[in-house]
């Protein structure tokens, strides 16, 4: 039996010296490994638009005894790589027809309202949504690249409230309110 194990060892032995060819070492018959291999490939990178807004906060219509519309804004920071941009804002509160707000105490007691955005490239509102179903709305961006508003959290643009006059002269007393997504999209 001591002689099959060395013989066992001479023959692995034996393999093991055959697989060295010239510096290179053979692997069985799946052929050669070398010492050196070189190969390539390629790299690639795309930019696309970009678009972002931050700096969102809750908006607050704190002037109950003025007459006329009600409005409050929201300064945010808006900043765009791209000539155009859609921006589109739905409300939570109402999935379909026109925004509302709703009693915190009575949801069948609600209050519509409308939105305006001003992304602050001439003074005056770019869009206005009033309902779910509004299609998201296109605007020329300029090209407002200038990040600088997120670095320093700083503001450029305005998202604004506004609850009609003769809607908030019938509203209940109470806290109304609603929760609205905003989705800006490089075109």
């Amino acid at each position: 039996m001591r002689g099959f194990y060395i013989l066992a060892l001479l023959i692995i032995a034996s393999n093991a010296l055959a697989a060295t060819v010239n510096g290179n070492l053979v692997i069985g018959n799946k052929g050669t490994a070398s010492f050196n291999s070189q190969g390539s490939f390629d790299i690639n990178v795309a930019k696309g638009d970009a678009v972002r807004i931050s700096n969102l906060n809750s908006i607050v219509i704190s002037n109950p005894g003025s007459s006329g519309d009600r409005t409050a804004s929201d300064n945010v920071c808006y900043y765009a790589t791209t000539a155009q941009y859609t921006i589109d804002m739905d409300s939570q509160s109402s999935p379909t027809g026109n925004f509302k707000l709703v009693n915190t105490t009575n949801s069948n007691k609600t209050v519509p309202y409308e939105l305006t955005w001003d992304d602050g490239k001439n003074g005056t509102a770019d869009a206005t949504f009033l309902r779910n179903s509004d299609t998201a709305q296109t605007i020329n961006s300029n090209n407002r690249a200038s990040a600088s508003c997120q670095a320093t959290g700083g503001t450029n643009a305005t998202i604004t409230v506004t609850v009609r006059n003769a809607s908030y002269n019938s509203m209940s007393t109470g806290l109304y309110t609603d929760t609205v997504h905003i989705t800006v999209k490089a075109k």
